[in-house]
């Protein structure tokens, strides 16, 4: 009888230290991305949407831990190569640890001013709403992480930040305007566009091949329907060659070595 108390009291013991493991992992999680998102928006500038952009991308990459490796990466970003270099040299030069968050977040700022200056200012002039969130973990997904089958993971991250980040941070930010108030700028994924905007049937839209600016950031499909799978990207403002045009307004375009197709209902022809 007494072993089994014993069994039964070792058994308890460990059931409580897993409770506690697990708890004291999540808080730390929670505590870390807190963290980002305070340096994110209040150190270095970036509105909600941008932060909840890059919290997403970090979640997926590490989990918010910066001490995260996986194989030769390291960090919030699973840094590697070159980039690790110059992540632990930018932290021992400016007098941070190369494994902690604010010398992790500082880094990622820097990296992304000189040497990714497109995306830090698409970042720095995302609009503040929920769709903007999804275009800005979309992008930085698209552009930094660039992790395999990119667009998959892209769209994936998009629909984190839109749906628990922003909708976590939004109410701690004052300046953030709705996406009624922005309809006319918003943008917005694909996804969603389709449900807002008539159908072609009820249009006298017409496209034809030729030169067209996409207004707005978009997916490109692997086939002329919002079923077909996402395969790359288009941000606002690119130019895009249209071959030809097929459902009445899906134009068939080239995107590196592979050809998709684009809703023209959100471009104009140049």
């Amino acid at each position: 009888m007494k072993k089994l108390y014993k069994c039964l009291g070792a058994l308890v013991l460990v059931l409580a230290l897993g409770v506690q493991v697990a708890s004291s992992v999540s808080i730390g999680a929670t505590s870390n991305e807190a963290s980002i998102y305070s340096l994110l928006t209040n150190t270095y500038g970036y509105n909600t949407a941008a932060a909840s952009g890059i919290l997403s991308n970090l979640y997926h990459e590490s989990g918010f831990n910066p001490t995260a490796k996986s194989g030769p990466s390291i960090g919030l970003c699973q840094w590697l190569g070159g980039r690790k270099t110059n992540l632990i040299s930018y932290a021992r030069n400016h007098g941070y640890s190369a494994y902690s968050i604010n010398g992790q977040v500082a880094f990622l700022d820097y990296e992304l001013k000189t040497g990714y200056s497109s995306l830090y200012s698409y970042l720095h002039s995302v609009d503040n709403t929920a769709s903007g969130a999804y275009n800005a973990a979309y992008k930085f997904c698209y552009d930094f992480e660039r992790p395999a089958n990119k667009a998959y993971r892209s769209s994936q991250r998009g629909a984190t930040a839109r749906s628990t980040y922003f909708t976590k941070y939004k109410n701690s930010d004052t300046s953030i305007a709705t996406d009624a108030a922005l309809a006319t700028n918003a943008v917005t994924s694909d996804d969603n566009q389709d449900n807002n905007v008539a159908d072609d049937n009820t249009s006298a839209a017409k496209y034809t091949k030729g030169t067209y600016t996409t207004n707005l950031d978009m997916n490109v499909r692997s086939k002329a329907a919002m079923s077909g799978k996402v395969i790359g990207y288009v941000s606002r403002g690119s130019t895009v060659k249209v071959s030809s045009v097929k459902n009445t307004k899906w134009g068939k375009v080239k995107l590196d070595d592979k050809t998709g197709y684009v809703s023209l209902k959100y471009s104009t022809k140049q």
